[in-house]
């Protein structure tokens, strides 16, 4: 049998919060822990600089059950520390049932919610419970899927909080149950004077606007044409899309390596000022996009520093010296890669079929996605360029050029370097 921990916003003497705890004490043990007193939109407020007032109540069908005078939150916090000092492991957080719809843009300001998104923060499933109206009807059908939503959170990572809301309809009238995710919904004019005190205001609440065309998959919309709604919610509000889009535009997931582009070796490559030309336009344009440099020098007592031109270009960079082909032959080269965030290495270097070669398939070999640009790389002989760049492709490396590569991490003429970065190409 599930151990149960209850809580709501609306106060421990709230219709909705005794109607869950009777059904609830039909198949699970319930404990009960909630605020004194209305507490409604609190989100997830605490009471960090206050103290709190805990009164043991006797109520029908929970094993203990306690009044606290704090936020749901508080509640929470309380209930869980008091039924582990007890021996007792609590599986669920469940919230409600709320008077009144946590739909959309509510469930920022909702204390049922934010009560339990704190059992997830805490590694305990939550539920959130809410039923249309601020004095409704009808609980039959929320308390009706209680059993399923104990089964469906129980499957689910603890980290998923599932917000559930129903229309204030008998249930015969809902339409059923439908999965979505959240909707749209603004509130307006929700702060009006108070009459009495010219210098005072209330909110008013419940005042809010839908589009004109609101999406016939999310709460908001479902809801209100009739249907129970269930929304999994996570703390993580961490937006996806806008992450990868801001990697794209800082690339800090990326390491420039140029190798080897040293004072006596450059001069013996194939057309080395064509090399030398955009290589180092690929260096400003690296700098532009803030990415992190590392040069690699070969042999420096016989084959020199790295050429003046590329100093010069480069403000900012690290330095490895090496006797080794491979870069990561180098002292402490292979640690120094094992600690970087960075998974992704974009070379410039000669010679392309031993010093570039020999790097990037022990990149590979570590897990690193490889980008070799072709126009900035070089051999004394054609053949052994051409052989090199046929053996990267076919290990998995991608193989490009500088100017194609900048304009894919820039993504749009939006990106704040796209203006000087277009200027160094077309130079």
């Amino acid at each position: 049998m599930y151990n149960v921990l209850v809580t709501n916003d609306d106060g421990i003497d709230a219709a909705g919060i005794r109607q869950l705890i009777f059904t609830l004490s039909l198949t699970t043990q319930v404990y009960v822990f909630a605020p004194k007193e209305q507490q409604s939109a609190k989100s997830q407020a605490m009471s960090a600089q206050g103290q709190l007032g805990v009164e043991s109540r006797s109520i029908r069908g929970a094993e203990e059950a306690y009044a606290v005078g704090g936020t749901p939150v508080d509640c929470v916090k309380l209930g869980l520390q008091t039924m582990a000092e007890k021996g007792v492991s609590i599986d669920y957080v469940i919230s409600g049932i709320n008077m009144g719809l946590n739909l959309g843009a509510d469930i920022h300001y909702s204390g049922t919610v934010g009560a339990a998104m704190e059992g997830a923060i805490s590694g305990v499933r939550g539920i959130a419970l809410s039923v249309e109206h601020y004095q409704p009807d009808y609980y039959e059908y929320i308390c009706g899927m209680i059993p399923e939503l104990l089964q469906m959170s129980g499957e689910l990572d603890s980290s998923v909080v599932l917000n559930v809301n129903a229309p204030d309809l008998p249930a015969w009238k809902i339409k059923g149950t439908k999965i979505v995710k959240c909707g749209p919904k603004r509130f307006k004019d929700s702060l009006i004077p108070v009459e009495e005190e010219e210098s005072l205001y209330r909110y008013a609440g419940g005042h809010y606007e839908l589009p004109e065309e609101a999406p016939e998959d999310e709460d908001v919309a479902v809801c209100a044409d009739g249907y129970a709604t269930i929304t999994p919610l996570r703390m993580d509000y961490t937006d996806g899309a806008a992450l990868r889009t801001m990697q794209r535009m800082t690339n800090d997931n990326a390491l420039c390596l140029f190798i080897d582009f040293q004072e006596r070796l450059v001069p013996a490559m194939r057309k080395p000022k064509d090399l030398m030309k955009n290589v180092t336009k690929w260096a400003r344009c690296a700098e532009a996009l803030r990415l992190p440099v590392l040069l690699s020098q070969q042999y420096t007592r016989g084959l020199g520093a790295t050429v003046p031109e590329l100093r010069e270009t480069l403000h900012e960079y690290s330095k490895l010296e090496k006797l080794s082909f491979s870069c990561f032959e180098a002292p402490g080269f292979e640690e120094e890669m094992e600690s970087m965030t960075a998974k992704h290495v974009i070379i410039a270097g000669i010679e392309a079929h031993i010093c570039v070669l020999q790097t990037a398939m022990d990149f590979l070999e570590r897990g690193f996605r490889v980008t070799i640009l072709k126009d900035c790389c070089g051999a004394r002989k054609k053949g052994d360029f051409d052989t090199a760049i046929r053996e990267l492709e076919k290990a998995g490396c991608r193989i490009t050029t500088y100017e194609t590569l900048v304009y894919q991490m820039m993504r749009s003429s939006r990106h704040t370097a796209f203006r000087r970065i277009s200027e160094i190409v077309k130079e």
